[in-house]
Order: C-alpha cells, then structure tokens, then sequence
C-alpha cells in the first residue's frame, strides 16, 4: 500500500483530495482531527498544556481554549516549542498506530483473499515482499 502525504497552505485542496481518495477507498489519517482527538477534555495531553500554559487555556467546558493558548504561544518561540514538545509526540503516536491498523487490514484482507500469498518482510521502500 502507498502512503501518501497531502501537505499544502490553507483552502490548497487537502480535504477535497483526501475525500476524493477515501472515495476509492484510502484510508486517511488527518493530523488535523488527531490533534483534536490527543486534545480531547479529559486527555492526558490537554492536562499537560493546561499545566504548561495555566487553566487559562481551559474553556469552561473543558475544551480546549485555543485563541487563549494562541495568545500565548503565537510570538513566543520557546512557548511554542514547548507546546509543540507535548502535542506532536502524541500525535506521532497516534498517527503511527493507525498507519499500523491500515496496513495490517490490508495485508489481513490480501492474506484471506488469497490464502497462498505470504509476507516475508517490507522493503526498504515500505512496499511488501510478498512469495506465492
């Protein structure tokens, strides 16, 4: 399975690629949506910016305040790689388990439609190496 990387300015077309792939069945994993899922109330990491940048970047209902945080670390280098030090870390994490889940559904469903293919390894260039 490729994997593909969407990177572009804002309104560069992103989301109309990514739904046009999921359309010919890709999965997508959108750092966008995992940065809001890591960041979900009650998460480890929204504790840990709260307790970074102070409850001020807490809204009332517990969600994320983030023009309260982008006040804050927006203009101030350290602040910024400070947040960035809490949040890309869990995002990598997350974003690696589903690349895993994806790649181990495709090989899963390669294996049982065609039950005399067998994986020995990946490539170097992430492809498979498979032998019938």
């Amino acid at each position: 399975m490729p994997l593909i990387a969407l990177t572009g300015g804002i309104a560069s077309g992103k989301s109309t690629i990514a739904r046009r792939l999921a359309e010919h069945g890709a999965v997508i994993v959108d750092a966008d949506a995992i940065v809001r899922e890591v960041q979900a109330p009650g998460s480890p990491v929204l504790d840990l910016i709260a307790a970074a940048f102070g409850g001020e970047v807490i809204a009332g209902d517990g969600t994320l305040d983030r023009a309260a945080l982008g006040g804050i670390v927006f203009g101030d280098p350290d602040a910024l790689a400070r947040l960035n030090g809490i949040v890309h870390p869990a995002v990598r994490e997350e974003s690696a388990r589903r690349f895993a889940a994806a790649f181990a559904e495709l090989y899963d469903s390669v294996e049982r439609r065609t039950p005399r293919l067998h994986f020995i390894g990946d490539s170097k260039a992430g492809e498979p190496l498979a032998m019938a």
